[in-house]
């Protein structure tokens, strides 16, 4: 619990200001290097993530469009994406990070790329062509010129609510650890464009995690702390961007996907402290995120299974027209 008063203190006071907010950033990233261990996190997630795209999916990536929503700034994404697909894909980030995202990690994040190749039977049979390329890919001098070498096109300064993409230009849209950090109402504008430029058949798949952000740095604290607190009391201790999290349970989440036009075809519920996923109707497992009774009235009623997830997986699929209906 000090560790969670600690961190949550310091992010407050980061938080106070835009100038602080992009301080943090600065230690965080160039200091303590976060960037290499996401590398290292998305080496170890993402094989059971593709999988469980691919078995929704149900056909080839090959040529297909994969847009990742607040790539961040590490190379991983469109190295991953150029093995899948042939092309690095779509990158978007609402901030402006293109100075930085490729120098410093490139050959880490190509290597972990191609070692998770080995580990991850789930990749099937990646073009030997295209494994050379992305292996030649380390000596790369310019992001510019590592985005042409692998066809990504990269997006940055842009708006969650004003994507700048075209109708219906990709097929897959991902993004991991960011949904969470946007107000209700920014999460509904998302929503429309993500419909927008998904092309109809395609999947939205996201991540959205719901533990409370203080508890990654402090296990001592119950993964739903946040669902404790009334709106008013969460917005006035919690407001700043660095230490806000939507506390839609998994269950409002899903019905807001489906208000937007998705149709759902999968929903994976994590629950800890096994850190295993677990399908919709599957027998309910893992620790409560919060007592029960500790449960603000806002989320007095939610189900079992929202009180046991810690992270959910949200694949949902933009409807083809019916037939006879216009495109």
């Amino acid at each position: 619990m000090i560790r969670a008063l600690a961190k949550g203190s310091g992010l407050a006071a980061f938080g106070l200001s835009q100038k602080g907010e992009k301080l943090y950033r600065h230690i965080t990233r160039n200091w303590f290097d976060t960037q290499r261990s996401h590398i290292v996190k998305l080496h170890r997630v993402w094989p059971s993530t593709f999988s469980a795209i691919q078995k929704v999916y149900g056909k080839s990536f090959n040529r297909k469009r994969i847009y990742i929503h607040e790539v961040g700034w590490t190379p991983f994404w469109p190295c991953i994406n150029y093995l899948i697909s042939g092309s690095g894909g779509v990158l978007v980030n609402s901030g402006q990070m293109k100075s930085t995202m490729l120098v410093r990690h490139l050959v880490f994040a190509i290597n972990q790329t191609l070692d998770m190749l080995d580990k991850a039977q789930t990749m099937g049979n990646v073009p030997q062509g295209r494994i050379d390329h992305l292996d030649s890919l380390r000596w790369c001098k310019t992001l510019d010129e590592f985005f042409s070498e692998t066809d990504s096109h990269y997006v940055q300064g842009c708006p969650p609510a004003e994507l700048a993409l075209q109708d219906e230009s990709v097929d897959i849209i991902y993004s991991g650890g960011q949904l969470e950090h946007y107000p209700p109402s920014m999460l509904r504008a998302w929503l429309d464009e993500a419909f927008r430029v998904l092309r109809p058949g395609g999947l939205l798949a996201p991540v959205f995690d719901h533990r409370d952000h203080l508890y990654h740095f402090d296990h001592g604290i119950p993964f739903l702390n946040h669902y404790r607190y009334p709106d008013f009391v969460y917005n006035m201790s919690h407001g700043s961007r660095l230490l806000y999290h939507n506390r839609m349970p998994p269950d409002e989440v899903a019905s807001v996907f489906e208000e937007k036009g998705f149709a759902k075809r999968s929903l994976l519920r994590l629950v800890l402290p096994d850190n295993i996923w677990l399908n919709e109707g599957d027998q309910l497992q893992g620790v409560a995120g919060l007592r029960r009774d500790f449960l603000s009235r806002r989320f007095s009623d939610i189900s079992d299974s929202d009180l046991h997830t810690a992270a959910g997986h949200y694949i949902y699929e933009k409807p083809k027209p019916s037939r006879g209906k216009s495109s």
